[in-house]
């Protein structure tokens, strides 16, 4: 039977309606993921993106500490055994710090060539102090130091860096006590 001039056959119609649902998949192929998913992509990836920032950061933090552990073992070379446990951890820290953005490649935790392309530039080191006493108060107050700014950073942090942070900051917490001269750590505040 033949369709009325001006009118579509169902034949017609559904070939048209498949041709719709095609033109649909392929659109939604080259769009991406559905609206929702795109949104939480990019929302993931601003988090990612804020965590980096945040590990580069704590990484630049680290570098200068360790940086100044080298500087103080220079000018007093009588102290190197003594800072080299504390330098090795800092180092340690320095590498889980830089583990996700690092993966696949080595670090060797020697402070030397540290920066990615994308790190932010290093602090600069200070002259440590001409006696040894208050060149190891120094670094106390900078283990201090760097205790309360990782600290201040775990409100914005994700759970498993605000972790590491945490432990990190405690860590730089007792340092700062170890090496505090033996009457600076009395005076001190818990």
């Amino acid at each position: 039977m033949a369709s009325p001039p001006g009118t579509l056959s169902r034949r017609s119609l559904l070939s048209a309606g498949g041709a719709l649902t095609a033109a649909g998949v392929l659109t939604a192929g080259c769009t991406g993921a559905p609206r929702g998913e795109r949104a939480e992509h990019r929302q993931e990836d601003g988090q990612a993106r804020a965590e980096r920032r945040l590990r580069e950061q704590a990484a630049a933090a680290g570098a200068a500490l360790l940086a100044r552990y080298d500087a103080t073992a220079a000018a007093h070379p009588a102290l190197a055994g003594t800072l080299a446990p504390h330098r090795a951890v800092t180092a340690a820290h320095l590498d889980a710090l830089r583990a996700p953005a690092e993966a696949g490649r080595s670090g060797n935790g020697s402070g030397a060539g540290m920066r990615g392309g994308n790190a932010p530039a290093a602090h600069p080191v200070p002259e440590p102090p001409a006696e040894p006493e208050a060149a190891l108060a120094a670094l106390a107050e900078a283990e201090q130091g760097l205790a309360e700014s990782r600290l201040a950073a775990l409100a914005g942090a994700p759970p498993a860096t605000a972790r590491l942070l945490a432990s990190l900051a405690a860590a730089n917490a007792v340092r700062s006590r170890l090496l505090a001269p033996s009457g600076a750590a009395e005076r001190s505040p818990a």
